[in-house]
Order: structure tokens, then sequence, then C-alpha cells
């Protein structure tokens, strides 16, 4: 893997930060567009208020000139927690009885650490900031090539909405305004009620997300290793993003078709075609040209304002679980998480075939690539 990411930080440190290595260079990095990313991922329809105390903003401390840059150098990237100052005075409340659905409990056994605060800070959806204000890098070097990504609500509780595997581009303006990650007004009125009901339930919701890739060209990812798959390595990115409980590529009912109705019949039109995409853009792990298309399922938010049963570890007594400041719904926020882990799996597949330590030749490399593949 050429491209690497790492994040540090905790819910209520000082700040979160992100190390990203291999970028070439000769690439301008726009703040703006990465702050426009954080603030997206901030205010979503259903999100705790933890949000409206913090003002996610860029500090990037390595990696660029002057004129922001890539230089080659690693890239760091810092975010400021505001509401550290909150707490840095106040003792750490001692926390001895997981939350049903989080993580606290089997941190606290796997690394032995008392007090589960510790675990929780670490585990929280907090980190996501992070990638997203990497994933925003990404997402913007990809666009030099032509790709795009977008995600949307399919699905909130067990309220599913009509399939879709395009977006029209009325849907995708709608969308880059909506706060529930609609593509259109009723769906978007439909999440709002269902969240303002789980709201008043004192209750949370899960859902799904579909993540669209386009214009990734064919022969991405290999079929050769288990580990260079492409299907693989997308899942595995985006099975990392908290509260993730599946990944599904292609159409939801490709597996229950006969092979005669399901698998994507080739033609050529100024290039190789498909008559469908059910297979999502990915075959036998290399990119068809298609449309990458996934389905992410989302577990409810664990914390809840009237919380379930759990255990005391210090007497292992039933007691309830602690309430606490928390999200009702994620899925406008988790979109766009998704996007960003797509883009640092495409883009790093993108570094990994067409090299160059500089932007020009990864561009030359690919359009000679796009000239020899007649694509």
């Amino acid at each position: 893997m050429r491209l690497k990411m790492k994040t540090a930080g905790e819910s209520h440190g000082k700040m979160i930060s992100t190390l990203i290595e291999g970028l070439p260079s000769g690439f301008f990095v726009d703040e703006e567009y990465i702050n426009n990313m954080l603030k997206k991922r901030q205010h979503g329809y259903g999100r705790g208020k933890r949000m409206s105390i913090e003002n996610d903003k860029v500090d990037i401390i390595s990696g660029l000139t002057r004129d922001n840059i890539t230089t080659g150098a690693p890239v760091n990237l810092l975010i400021e927690n505001f509401d550290h100052k909150n707490w840095k005075d106040k003792p750490m409340p001692v926390l001895r009885a997981g939350r049903p659905g989080h993580g606290d409990l089997y941190g606290s056994v796997k690394y032995d650490i008392n007090n589960m605060r510790y675990v929780l800070e670490r585990a929280s959806a907090r980190e996501t900031a992070s990638r997203v204000a990497a994933g925003a890098i990404f997402k913007n070097m990809l666009e030099l090539f032509g790709v795009k990504i977008y995600s949307f609500t399919t699905s909130i509780g067990n309220l599913e909405f009509p399939e879709r595997f395009t977006l029209s581009d009325e849907e995708k303006i709608f969308l880059r305004e909506s706060d529930t990650a609609s593509p259109c007004i009723q769906e978007q009125e439909i999440c709002r009620k269902e969240v303002d009901k789980a709201i008043a339930d004192k209750d949370s919701l899960g859902g799904s997300v579909r993540l669209l890739i386009e214009k990734v060209p064919m022969g991405i990812g290999s079929y050769s290793q288990y580990d260079t798959r492409l299907d693989s390595r997308l899942s595995m990115v985006l099975m990392s993003i908290q509260s993730v409980k599946g990944v599904l590529i292609g159409d939801p009912k490709y597996y229950q078709k006969r092979g005669s109705l399901s698998h994507d019949e080739i033609y050529y039109d100024n290039g190789i075609r498909h008559k469908t995409n059910n297979s999502g853009g990915i075959n036998a792990g290399v990119s068809t040209g298609e449309t990458i298309n996934c389905k992410l399922l989302v577990k409810p938010v664990p914390t809840l304002m009237s919380p379930l049963e759990t255990i005391d570890l210090d007497t292992m007594e039933d007691v309830d679980a602690i309430k606490e400041r928390s999200d009702v719904w994620i899925c406008p926020a988790l979109s766009v998480v998704a996007e960003s882990m797509a883009a640092y799996c495409i883009l790093n597949e993108f570094l990994e075939k067409f090299g160059g330590d500089n932007i020009s030749d990864t561009i030359s490399s690919f359009n000679r690539y796009i000239d020899r593949a007649s694509l």
C-alpha cells in the first residue's frame, strides 16, 4: 500500500490528528474544501449537542509549501477539540459499566484498563473527523482523474427508500445541502420525522447508506492475491467506520437471481461497456469501468437516554447503562466518512498503479493507460 493514513487523539483530548504518507508532490491542498467537508460531517440531522460545541477546522502543520502545495513529505493535519477546555480541569469520571452495543466493556477487558472512560475516548466516532479531513484531500485529488464520490441515505430504521444505483444532476444538487443525506425532499422529510420520534421516545436509530464512486476506469485493483482485490480493500476500509455492520457491493438482489438474469452483458461502444451493473462495478477484485456502488448497513447509536441493562464490573450486579450526551442517528455524518474512506482506498489504488512522485507524472501515466486500453 503506497498511501498510508494514521489517526491519533481522543474525543476530549486537546486535539485529534491525521498523518498521511505517500502523497505525490505538486498538488494544491484546498483548506476551504477540507473545512466544508468537516462542517458537513458535523451538522447532520440527529446529531448530538457535542456538535454545537465544536467548530472543526483543519490546521495543516507539515508537508506543504507556503502556497499549500504538497512536497512529497508526510502531511500532518490537526483538529482542535473545543470541548477539551470543559473537561481538562475536572477529574476523569470513572466508568465500570459498559454500554450495550459499544466498545467500552470489551476494550477495557482487552487492555486491562480499569476506567472504561479511556476506552470510549478513543473508540468514539469523534475520531472520524480526522479521517474526513484527510479524505477531503483524497477526494480532491481524485477529481483530477474525473472520479466523483457520492453517498446518501437509503433507509432509516425499518423504512427502506427505493433503490438508486445512480443519481440525477438534480438529486446531486439537493444532496449537497440535505441535512439527512437525502437526494430528494420527500425522503428528507421522512428522515426528520423518524428522528424526531426517536428523540421523543429517548431511543436511537440505525439505517443504511448507498455509496457511489463514478468514473473509476476498468483495471483498478487485482485478482492476483486476496489482499490486492479492490472489493476486499474497499470493504475493509468501509467496515472500519464506527457503527458499520455490513458492506454489500452491487445490487442487493444479485445473489437471488439466476446467472442468466444477473451477470452484466458486455458490448463495445467507443469503449468496453456493460448493459447492466449488478456486480457494482467490480468483478474478480478488478474494476469494470462502471460506477462502483456499495451499501453500508449502520447499527443504531448505542448510547440511549432510556438506557439498557448492563453489569458493573466491580460488583457483577445488574445496573442501567450510563445516560450521556449522544447522537440519535448518524447516517448523514457517516455518509461523509464513507466518502472519505472510499477516496482513501481508490486513491491508493491509483497511486499504486500509475505511480509518480509528482502529481503531473501520475496524471501522465494515467492518460497513457487510458489511451492504451482504449477506455
